[in-house]
């Protein structure tokens, strides 16, 4: 199945922090080629939010490794030139707990 939640909007900041947790209820026996996509977007009052970068995880991968935390590079969504493009990350904390079902 498939799950969407949105975090909150962080105004006025270059350098956004959140602490918020989300649970992805999943069948266990559906998790080869399932992926957690995470999308991150520049949130703009006037205009539409703008996509800066997109991370997508196997949940097969996060079953094998039970948690998984770092900085994971989001892959550019902006048409720059590889030249300009600037390496962007989330840091994350993912955790597989398989006593949560869908």
């Amino acid at each position: 199945g498939s799950a969407f939640h949105k975090t909150t909007v962080k105004q006025s900041t270059l350098s956004p922090h959140w602490d918020e947790t989300y649970e992805f209820p999943v069948q266990p026996a559906l998790l080869q080629g399932m992926l957690l996509t995470l999308t991150v977007e520049d949130h703009s009052a006037a205009l539409r939010d703008e996509p800066i970068g997109q991370l997508s995880i196997p949940l097969l991968q996060l079953m094998v490794r039970k948690e998984w935390s770092g900085a994971f590079d989001l892959r550019t969504m902006k048409s720059a030139s590889p030249a300009d493009a600037s390496p962007t990350a989330v840091m994350l904390k993912l955790r597989f707990d398989p006593g949560v079902e869908g």
